[in-house]
């Protein structure tokens, strides 16, 4: 009786991995789909139906027909997130920060005042 309940235990969990690895796959293949900018809205919707339709055989399919380009692909749209990222601020040394200071100070464009806040600012 133990064993039995052991083995059923082994096979739920293997079974269990399966799945969540088809489901991931088929995530992975929708989000493909849906970011393949050479696919045209017909043919994605086909792709889309089938993968609900038949998951299994259509993923095989999918691997098989389209799998090189899938890396291709999630690289170039990390890449155009990555460029879609402002570069951080540049951070001057404290020096170049109290020139300027001191510039826009002596052509008027800040008071003395204001230019020991920027100074204070700058040092602390």
């Amino acid at each position: 009786m133990l064993a039995a309940s052991f083995w059923q235990t082994v096979w739920y969990i293997i079974i269990a991995f399966l799945l969540v690895n088809l489901v991931i796959v088929f995530f992975a293949i929708v989000f493909d789909v849906l970011r393949d900018h050479e696919l045209g809205g017909g043919m994605k919707a086909v792709w889309i139906v089938l993968l609900l339709i038949v998951p299994i055989v259509s993923i095989v399919v999918y691997l098989i027909m389209r799998g090189d380009g899938i890396g291709h692909r999630s690289l170039a749209a990390d890449q155009a997130k990555a460029a879609a990222i402002p570069p951080p601020p540049q951070t001057l040394n404290p020096a170049t920060e109290i020139a300027q200071a001191k510039q826009l100070l002596e052509s008027g464009a800040i008071t003395a005042d204001e230019y020991e806040v920027m100074k204070r600012r700058i040092l602390s």
